[in-house]
């Protein structure tokens, strides 16, 4: 989460976009089942499970093998400082794309990049392009000219509806010390 929070202060500071992309069931496909070493079968062959998903804890590493093999060879090196960083320069253009499981925020100063990459990441992968981002991994990223603003308001009031907080005098009273709100203020 501090890549996205630095990256997003980094972004500011140059007024990029934020593109997010998200990979439709990155952690479903079969791609990522491998059989135990006790089963033997034929590749062709289904095995049909009868308790636990196996091979649920190795599908996020091998998601992430496969998506690092494929990122790398459309010319991105990996940050030393976290490895769901990853950096593409090209001509004094720059790509930055922070993976968090199956989501992608994806800027840079290279537009005509961002959109090539975003039609080979398609072709590889099922995926969905959110385009330009608003809200990310419970973050409000609100812009202006100046920059941009985060925010967990709507996490903070998706929390109080889910212990039916929202209603209560306890809740107003909270926001109008925490936020300094008018007295009268008017809760829809």
């Amino acid at each position: 989460m501090n890549t996205i929070h630095t990256s997003i202060v980094f972004v500011s500071n140059f007024q990029w976009k934020i593109f997010q992309m998200d990979v439709k069931n990155a952690l479903l496909n079969e791609d990522h089942m491998i059989s135990p070493p006790s089963v033997s079968h034929k590749s062709s062959e289904v095995c049909k499970l009868q308790k636990a998903l196996y091979g649920l804890k190795q599908a996020p590493r091998t998601w992430f093998q496969k998506f690092f093999t494929v990122i790398v060879s459309l010319g991105f090196i990996v940050s030393h400082y976290d490895f769901a960083l990853f950096v593409r320069k090209t001509n004094a253009r720059h790509i930055f794309l922070s993976l968090c499981i199956d989501d992608m925020i994806i800027t840079g100063d290279d537009f005509d990049g961002i959109a090539s990459l975003k039609t080979a990441l398609s072709h590889r992968f099922s995926t969905k392009d959110l385009d330009v981002r608003h809200y990310f991994l419970g973050i409000e990223v609100a812009s202006f000219s100046k920059g941009y603003i985060l925010s967990k308001s709507n996490y903070i009031v998706d929390l109080f509806g889910v212990f039916g907080l929202l209603t209560t005098r306890l809740l107003i009273l909270l926001l109008r010390q925490v936020f300094d709100f008018p007295h009268r203020m008017v809760l829809l």
